[in-house]
């Protein structure tokens, strides 16, 4: 009899911690599926919103080999949401932006490497930038439209941020530190583009 009673203690025992973990897979698949739905709203708002000013169709203009891994629209892409990682070293906004830019555009080939991507970007910065600053100029001209000039002038407002940089010799003389004591050289990311 006494063998029955630690029998059923144990079957009870198991059939508790089988509805636990049951409980606690449905809750682990209930916050599964409301970070997917936030990183979905997010995602298509993030592409519609770069979307809007620079489109697929306005990286079309430059031919690119099959199996490149670092395309101009690619390039751009890692270049914008780079300014905006919160990460500390260069390495670290590019794992960052390119698990970003992976969850953007799941079908886009990647490459894995910082150096990788710097030496693409100078590869193309020549015919890459001139374009992407008319196409902003243009864009803003047209989103301002007839408030474009007033008297005459055009009037723009620019808002800056700064990346603190190494406390390099040749950073203090080149970049100069940010006018408080103690601080070291920073590198303004806003400038006015018109």
């Amino acid at each position: 009899m006494a063998r029955r009673r630690t029998k059923r203690s144990v079957d009870r025992q198991a059939a508790r911690s089988r509805k636990k973990r049951q409980t606690h897979k449905k809750r682990k698949a209930r916050k599964s599926r409301k970070s997917h739905k936030t990183r979905s709203t997010y995602r298509h708002g993030l592409i519609e919103a770069i979307g809007k000013w620079f489109p697929g169709q306005f990286f079309s203009r430059w031919s690119v080999t099959a199996g490149v891994r670092w395309s101009p629209q690619r390039l751009f892409w890692m270049a914008i949401l780079m300014a905006w990682s919160a990460e500390q070293t260069l390495e670290g906004r590019f794992d960052a932006t390119r698990d970003v830019l992976r969850s953007l555009f799941p079908k886009w080939p990647l490459g894995k490497t910082y150096t990788g991507w710097y030496e693409a970007q100078l590869k193309w910065i020549e015919p890459l930038q001139p374009a992407l600053k008319k196409r902003l100029r243009q864009q803003i001209e047209a989103q301002a439209g007839r408030h474009w000039l007033r008297e005459g002038w055009c009037a723009f407002a620019v808002d800056g941020s700064r990346v603190e940089c190494p406390r390099t010799l040749s950073n203090e003389e080149e970049l100069k530190c940010a006018g408080r004591e103690k601080t070291g050289p920073q590198l303004p990311l806003g400038k006015p583009v018109i």
